[in-house]
């Protein structure tokens, strides 16, 4: 029996010892198990001319779609009944996977502006009649060529058309022959809410300060059932350049591997610390002050081995993209499209001073309501300041005349100004329906239409600065 026992003591430590000596070669490196990691491809052209074919990858690295672009050309004349520049370009798509994929032209290619906004494409046949932009599905080794058209204000041009899906990101032209890169601050256009307008000035300046696609790489040592991990990370800076809060909104944050994978993460509100101290509305978290800088690092959890192509920032209507390198001049087309803002504010002087002074004195009418103790007033006092509101909004936009329809932005006041009188309706009746209600306006409510009240006054003072400029500083 005693034997019996030093046998299994023996063979218990011998085990022991062994388990040690894997789980130390695991740990140490110095023995692994094979694990998928991404495969290498090529990297994109930084900055692809019309005619490049580029190619999106499968998991494994074999090509899955090729895009082929040609044909580009724009209108040299606007559009007699809006005003608008159009321009057209062909985009021929082949299917090299096993399968049929599913191709829908209306969501997945598009135009990014030279102001930054993403602009859907309309399908059209060769006499530019408007086709069928139907899904459908694309046949395994089958191409699919289709001509596109987009209409763009004057003084924005088509500066990178993209193929931007949910799982796939591609830049498929770069129509200026340049994209900003990382560690390279780009001009952001405070981008209008009307799509006949031609006035869009610099609100700020984006900068991708750093890009690891290999962060952090974690072993999985022991745990043989765990894959290792790689992370990758990205810092996003933004200055607001103007004279006021603006409203940043980092709506998808998505980094593209080489693959042409996307991988996205929504980041919450910036930190109220370094933007709007005290804010307490859920629209005041994501002002910027005038003047100052933000910063917003994120991380992604990527297959071993993954490469960094792009970084696309979506924001509101804009959408952004930074290559890993830069290529040429990103800011130069904006450059161009500023002077032909002030070229055509130079001919609008009369026009501008008169929609500019509607809407300072439609502001002052929201400050006259929004500067009251809104919680000591009366339901009768309430109703009479949505009632004055609602006048002041409708008196606005009945004052703009059509040559003004380039700048106007009185549709955005007065939905702030109409907005805020529906809230206080709703108040004066709570406070009617119970008397001693307090507070009868919740104080963030009031936070937010300050704030939506600052993003207007910020966007309505740039426009003054830029337009007194093409004006010889007649106005402001």
């Amino acid at each position: 029996m005693s034997r019996q026992i030093d046998r299994l003591t023996i063979g218990l430590i011998a085990l022991i010892v062994l388990i040690a000596v894997i789980a130390t070669a695991f740990w140490t490196g110095a023995l692994s198990l094979d694990q998928a990691s991404a495969p290498s491809v090529p990297p994109p052209v930084a900055a692809p001319p019309i005619g490049t074919t580029v190619t999106i990858y499968d998991n494994s690295g074999a090509p899955a779609l090729t895009f082929q672009t040609s044909d580009f050309s724009t209108s040299p004349q606007p559009q007699a009944d809006s005003g608008l520049v159009r321009s057209w370009v062909t985009v021929a798509t082949t299917n090299h996977n096993a399968a049929a994929v599913r191709i829908s032209p209306n969501t997945m290619f598009g135009i990014i502006d030279t102001w930054g906004a993403y602009q859907g494409l309309e399908v059209v046949d060769a006499n530019d009649v408007a086709a069928s932009a139907a899904s459908f599905d694309l046949a395994p080794d089958a191409t699919a060529t289709l001509r596109f058209r987009v209409d763009l204000p004057a003084t924005a041009s088509p500066d990178l058309l993209v193929f931007d899906r949910a799982s796939h990101f591609a830049v498929l032209a770069a129509l200026h022959e340049a994209i900003a890169g990382v560690g390279q601050s780009f001009a952001t256009a405070a981008i209008p809410t009307t799509d006949t307008s031609w006035l869009a000035p610099q609100s700020g300046e984006l900068t991708i300060t750093d890009l690891d696609p290999a962060e952090t790489r974690t072993n999985r040592g022991v745990r043989l059932w765990q894959d290792d991990t790689q992370t990758a990370q990205v810092t996003i800076r933004f200055t607001n350049t103007q004279n006021g809060r603006f409203f940043w909104s980092r709506d998808r944050v998505s980094v593209v591997d080489r693959l042409g994978r996307v991988y996205v993460a929504y980041p919450g509100p910036i930190n109220t610390a370094s933007a709007t101290p005290g804010a307490t509305g859920s629209i005041s978290q994501n002002l910027v002050p005038a003047h100052s800088t933000v910063q917003l690092t994120l991380s992604y959890e990527v297959p071993l081995g993954t490469e960094i192509a792009y970084v696309v920032i979506a924001a509101g209507k804009a959408e952004y993209v930074i290559a890993e390198q830069p290529s040429g001049d990103a800011n130069l087309a904006y450059a161009n499209d500023q002077v032909a803002m002030l070229s055509a504010a130079s001919g609008n002087c009369t026009s501008y001073a008169d929609w500019s002074n509607r809407a300072h004195a439609s502001l002052d009418q929201l400050d006259a309501v929004l500067t009251q103790d809104l919680n000591a007033m009366t339901a009768a006092q309430l109703h009479q300041s949505a009632a004055s509101l609602r006048s002041a909004a409708s008196a606005l936009i009945a004052g703009d005349a059509p040559d003004q329809s380039g700048f106007s932005e009185s549709g955005w006041l007065a939905a702030i100004m109409n907005q805020t009188a529906d809230t206080l309706d709703e108040a004066a009746a709570n406070l009617t329906a119970q008397l001693g209600l307090n507070p009868v306006i919740d104080p963030t409510v009031i936070d937010d239409w300050l704030a939506m009240r600052d993003q207007f006054a910020t966007r309505l003072t740039t426009l003054d600065g830029f337009v007194s400029t093409g004006c010889g500083d007649l106005f402001g």
